[in-house]
């Protein structure tokens, strides 16, 4: 008996300690005329929370009750019972789905906003004022509030949690994220697509969650010291033009910046181990791995990145033209996805991968693939989960592969989405040197090289700078420019005399076949008499053997390098003037020797390219750009001068009488110009 007497009354006083936790709900008519529920908990003696009024009605939380409507106030106090109580919080989906709210005033008592609370309230239109006590905005707290225009914050505010702003489609202005924050929960403002304020991330928040300003209109973003990581599309499709990574980001997520159309520039802080900006190429890289992250409009790709990883180039607006180095061998998914400005792209043959949308751009009209090997790409376009590298290019543009890779191109997997392939390799960022035999026995030499480029009848030709084009050196000194352009493995050459660009070589003939080559008034026809290849370490050229009647122009001609006898005919431009041409010496791109003819070819380019010595003579102009002034120094003095634009014309000349010559362009337009002496050209611009 003693037991069971224990026993109920233990039970009578976990009874009564249960009644009194326990939390209950009323309703009151506000001043705003509206009802209003109420939670009470009792441990909490003095403040109520707003709520809804059903809590067993599934989806629908005001099931057989009236929905608030119209202009929202919420008392800062409700009087229950002749008790008055402090309202602090918003509760758990108070008011989801209630349409009929057009604005809402929160008392200055309220310290929480509560997960859902405004949740789907479509006519909830105009500014919404978080007062100063409120510490946090709970999850989904106004998602979907597609009429909301601004949102002005309270200065104690510390936490904004996942989705809490989600798709408010009208959202224009913010406030100001409060410097008292220390969470911004992912997807916070994402879609919100008018959003349009510069965003200063607070001091004290040291993680970028997931997609918290992704699909924003925001042009610009201020990521402060402290800040260690920034998550996967954080700041996706919006257009900002800048972004600086402070020393204290230590990881960044992969689509962090993916589609921001305008970007422009990008930069790191010089004290940053993990990241880097190196050579202010505006791109964000890995340092460790030198993998290519984040490119911008304005990208340079460093010569010793490895790889352009996923989406890094996605979507830039205006991206018309990159330039890809022989260090990079991956390409990753989507990485030039979009890039729709892109026109053609060059792949060094160190690229060996190539990924999922990695190059589907649909403005591609030609692609140049330098290696034997095809890359390994995608083509399972049609399939179900298929993976397509180029998808939505057009399949029938022309792709430039090594000379003799047409099967293995056909062949092989994302290639095979192709049907054009051009065996084609004609380099023009190059320089050539040939000996020229003179009739009286003397030797001079023709240096050319390609330095820059210009627009005659709509083609984009490179300027090849041309010496000792006359093949006397005591009597001719003067320099020249010819134009020269590539397309569909034809180079076509300006006839100055006909004002007309006229074929020079065919790449892509074939045995047997024949193409006329017009110099000035006059023509030759080639003749090709067979085709075999040319190797250099590892990369195959394909080599016409050609002949024309009367030997002008006989010889080989091979692939991306040009005639190995004179690149151009010669024997048509030479003024009656006899002599033999013993041939190309030396070849070389971007300063790489790719054909030499003997073991004389470092020194030759030590010469041509030293910082003033130049087979014995001095040569230096400065300042470069230039104004009204430019000096030459060049010995020995009584040497010709002349100052030539890009179509070669000659526009100042003269004799250098001082060791520090003058020259007087004040009426030289704005632009790039040519200043030669003997056998030398530099180039110089006028500002």
């Amino acid at each position: 008996m003693k037991k069971l007497f224990l026993i109920i009354v233990l039970m009578a006083m976990v009874g009564s300690n249960f009644a009194q936790q326990t939390h209950y709900s009323f309703s009151e008519v506000v001043e705003s005329g509206q009802t209003l529920y109420f939670l009470k908990r009792s441990y909490s003696p003095q403040e109520v929370w707003v709520t809804y009024p059903c809590h067993n009605s599934g989806e629908d939380f005001y099931y057989g009750y009236d929905k608030p409507t119209g202009d929202l106030v919420i008392p800062s106090t409700i009087t229950h019972n002749d008790t008055v109580y402090t309202i602090t919080r918003v509760d758990f989906s108070a008011f989801r789905d209630c349409d009929d709210i057009t604005s809402v005033v929160f008392p200055n008592t309220l310290n929480f906003i509560g997960q859902a609370s405004f949740l789907s309230c479509r006519n909830l239109t105009g500014e919404i004022v978080i007062p100063d006590l409120v510490t946090i905005i709970s999850s989904n707290a106004f998602s979907f509030c597609p009429n909301i225009t601004s949102v002005a914050f309270g200065n104690s505010l510390l936490e904004i949690r996942d989705l809490a702003f989600l798709d408010c489609n009208s959202l224009e202005h913010i406030s100001g994220l409060p410097n008292s924050l220390t969470d911004l929960g992912e997807e916070a403002f994402s879609r919100c697509f008018q959003l349009c304020d510069t965003i200063v991330i607070p001091p004290h928040i040291t993680t970028i969650e997931k997609g918290v300003f992704s699909n924003c209109k925001i042009p610009s973003v201020i990521i402060p010291e402290g800040v260690t990581t920034i998550k996967n599309q954080a700041f996706a499709n919006c257009p900002i033009v800048s972004i600086n990574i402070p020393s204290t980001v230590t990881t960044i997520g992969s689509s962090a910046f993916y589609a921001c159309p305008d970007l422009q520039y990008i930069t790191v802080a010089e004290a940053n181990p993990f990241f880097d900006s190196r050579g202010n190429c505006n791109a964000l890289i890995e340092t460790a791995t030198n993998t290519l992250l984040k490119g911008s409009k304005n990208t340079i790709i460093p010569d010793d990145v490895s790889i352009i990883a996923t989406n890094a180039f996605a979507y830039i607006s205006g991206l018309d033209s990159i330039a890809i180095p022989s260090s990079v061998e991956q390409i990753q998914d989507g990485a030039f996805s979009g890039c729709d400005s892109l026109s053609t792209i060059t792949l060094p043959s160190s690229v060996s991968f190539i990924g999922d949308n990695a190059l589907s751009c649909c403005g591609l009209t030609s692609i140049i693939c330098k290696s034997s090997n095809p890359p390994t790409a995608y083509n399972n376009y049609g399939n179900y989960n298929y993976y397509c590298s180029f998808c939505g290019v057009n399949n029938e543009i022309p792709i430039h592969i090594p000379f003799g890779t047409t099967e293995a191109y056909r062949n092989a997997a994302g290639w095979d989405y192709f049907s054009n392939f051009i065996e084609t390799e004609m380099n023009l960022e190059s320089e050539w040197y040939y000996e020229i035999q003179n009739d009286n026995g003397s030797v001079t030499y023709q240096h050319l090289e390609c330095q820059t480029d210009t627009v005659i009848e709509n083609k984009r030709p490179k300027v090849i700078v041309r010496s000792n084009t006359q093949y006397d050196k005591d009597g001719h000194t003067e320099v020249t420019h010819e134009y020269v352009y590539e397309e569909n493995g034809k180079v076509y050459w300006w006839n100055k005399n006909l004002q007309e660009f006229t074929t020079l070589y065919d790449f892509a003939a074939v045995q047997g076949e024949e193409w006329e080559i017009k110099v000035g008034y006059e023509s030759i026809v080639m003749h090709v008499d067979s085709v075999g290849y040319y190797e250099n370490e590892g990369e195959r050229y394909r080599m016409l053997h050609v002949s024309d009647e009367n030997g002008i122009f006989s010889g080989d001609i091979v692939s991306g390098i040009g005639h190995l006898t004179s690149f151009f005919p010669e024997r048509l431009m030479n003024r009656n003037v006899n002599f033999t041409v013993d041939g190309m010496r030396c070849y070389w791109v971007t300063g790489e020797l790719r054909y030499h003819n003997g073991d004389e070819c470092d020194a030759i380019y030590t010469k041509l390219h030293g910082v003033e010595e130049m087979n014995g003579n001095g040569f230096a102009v400065y300042p470069n750009p230039a104004n009204s002034v430019l000096y030459v120094e060049v010995l020995p003095m009584g040497q010709k001068y002349q100052i030539t634009n890009l179509m070669g014309q000659t526009l100042l000349q003269g004799y250098i009488t001082s060791e520090n010559q003058q020259i007087d362009i004040a009426n030289l337009p704005a632009g790039m110009y040519f200043v030669s002496v003997g056998e030398h050209s530099v180039k110089f611009v006028v500002q």
